[in-house]
């Protein structure tokens, strides 16, 4: 990467083979003993959880924020601006643009609210 120009942690590409492994091995590499690999169980997932949170910890212990300081306004400004542009595409094109298509608000927000129903499910699924 650094004949591109980006200079990153070490961290960054052990976790950039860590996706690659965990996405090509269990189809692409049977077991041995025939049986499948354990991809979406409660262990791997509690494993992958502490995993995650001993990651950021260490991640965030180790940055130096005060070198951070003087660019705290441009990020809050371009925060805000990304929050502003994100709520009015959701409300002009997106739920506009679904409500002309259906033809009732109802449905649309039927959707939303099955789409985010269906994701609490999994994700409780995962914690369990």
């Amino acid at each position: 990467m650094e004949y591109l120009g980006l200079q990153l942690p070490l961290f960054v590409t052990c976790l950039f083979a860590g996706i690659i492994l965990s996405n090509i091995v269990p189809h692409n590499y049977p077991r041995i003993t025939g049986t499948t690999w354990p991809a979406n169980k409660p262990a791997v997932a509690l494993i992958a959880d502490m995993s995650l949170g001993a990651f950021l910890a260490m991640s965030l212990m180790s940055m130096q924020l005060w070198t951070l300081v003087d660019l705290a306004g441009p990020i809050f400004a371009i925060l805000g601006a990304q929050f502003i542009v994100a709520i009015l595409v959701n409300l002009f094109i997106i739920f506009l643009r679904w409500e002309k298509a259906m033809m009732q608000r109802l449905s649309v927000l039927a959707l939303v609210v099955s789409h985010w129903a269906r994701h609490q499910r999994r994700w409780q699924t995962c914690q369990q």
